[in-house]
C-alpha cells in the first residue's frame, strides 16, 4: 500500500492522485463524524413548553 503513495515525478496517471483523494475522502469523512457527533452530544433546543414553565417559576 506504501508504494502506491509514493509519487514518481514522471509518472503522469491518476495514480499520482491517489494521495490527494485520500486526504480528501479523509476530510469529508472527518466532517461527517463531527457533524454527527455535534447533533448527538451538543445542547438541545428547548421547546415552547419548557420556556413557559421556566417563567411561571418567577
Amino acid at each position: 500500500m506504501i508504494h502506491l503513495l509514493q509519487i514518481n515525478p514522471t509518472d503522469t496517471g491518476a495514480s499520482s492522485y491517489l494521495p490527494i483523494a485520500l486526504q480528501v475522502a479523509m476530510a469529508v469523512g472527518l466532517i461527517a463524524v463531527l457533524t454527527v457527533a455535534t447533533h448527538f452530544l451538543g445542547p438541545k433546543r428547548k421547546t415552547s413548553r419548557q420556556i413557559a414553565e421556566l417563567f411561571e417559576r418567577y
